[in-house]
């Protein structure tokens, strides 16, 4: 058996058991590595991938509680604006 064909066993066992949500998840992150990355770099090949994934995932990582805290305060203001 091929390793994708392994691997889509793998994920459609475990889809197959998965709720509403968790499917939506697993749609997201799967969306995710066919979007802009896959364009800007091609497929993931992590054996050949220069990138260095400890930066790259230091900086996502910073990227994403600076959106989180925006979302926070905005929601803050939405509520004071509104008198909840």
């Amino acid at each position: 058996m091929s390793k994708s064909v392994e691997l889509l066993r793998r994920l459609d066992t475990c889809a197959r058991q998965m709720n509403c949500d968790e499917l939506e998840v697993l749609a997201v992150v799967a969306e995710r590595l066919m979007g802009p990355g896959r364009e800007q770099y091609g497929p993931l090949d992590i054996d050949s991938d220069g990138r260095d994934w400890d930066q790259e995932g230091g900086e996502e990582f910073i990227d994403a509680a600076v959106y989180g805290a925006v979302k926070c305060i905005a929601n803050q203001r939405r509520k004071v604006r509104e008198g909840c």
